[in-house]
């Protein structure tokens, strides 16, 4: 299994090459094709629906909010517990910074070193120990090396990861991403919310 490729823009199911295997983040069905037409437009909707509600850090001398929304009650501002929230820095537009303090939206960052804490996309971030997706540490990742390559993807000298778990069996150098639309799985649909790669996971491309 040396040659893993990601087939979708939402780069959540991929399969081998060689082995014709399926892997991805729930039950394969051929059947719900639907719903790719429909979640673009879902997607469209929404956006229109949070225009003007801008995300992000409001700060000011005695204290920081992380701002959102939600969509059943609108605007939402979230206080941050932070020590001094006159030293808050902003890093991006997810993370922030106060003392020895790291903050992924509105969560402190449990185990970041806040002088060598750096974001390396909207999502993943390391320091000089630990890689981070989200504010949540990437088991087995190493700091040093790790980049990412695409949303939920990133990739060290040794292994590929998706979100914080590891692909077992992936090899970093070939692992590549291709467009969803130009692969055979294009009228499928898969639905999941928890990742893996074991047999339970896998679907003959059939």
């Amino acid at each position: 299994m040396n040659s893993l490729e990601i087939f979708t823009q939402r780069k959540n199911h991929f399969r081998d090459k060689g082995a014709k295997v399926i892997y991805g983040l729930g039950r394969y069905n051929k059947t719900v094709t639907c719903l790719m037409n429909i979640v673009p437009k879902i997607i469209v909707l929404s956006t229109l629906l949070m225009v003007g509600c801008e995300i992000g850090y409001r700060t000011d001398s005695n204290s920081v909010n992380w701002v959102h929304w939600n969509e059943g009650t609108g605007k939402v501002v979230q206080p941050l517990n932070v020590e001094s929230p006159s030293a808050f820095k902003k890093l991006g537009k997810y993370y922030g910074v106060s003392g020895d303090q790291v903050f992924y939206k509105a969560y402190l960052v449990e185990g970041a070193d806040a002088k060598t804490f750096e974001v390396l996309s909207e999502s993943y971030s390391k320091d000089k120990e630990f890689v981070f997706f989200q504010g949540r540490i990437v088991s087995d990742a190493q700091a040093s090396d790790f980049r990412p390559i695409a949303t939920s993807y990133g990739v060290d000298d040794k292994a590929v990861f998706y979100r914080r778990f590891r692909i077992v069996g992936a090899d970093p150098l070939s692992f590549k991403i291709r467009e969803f639309e130009s692969s055979p799985v294009y009228s499928c649909y898969l639905v999941a919310d928890f990742f893996g790669c074991s047999e339970e996971y896998r679907r003959e491309n059939t």
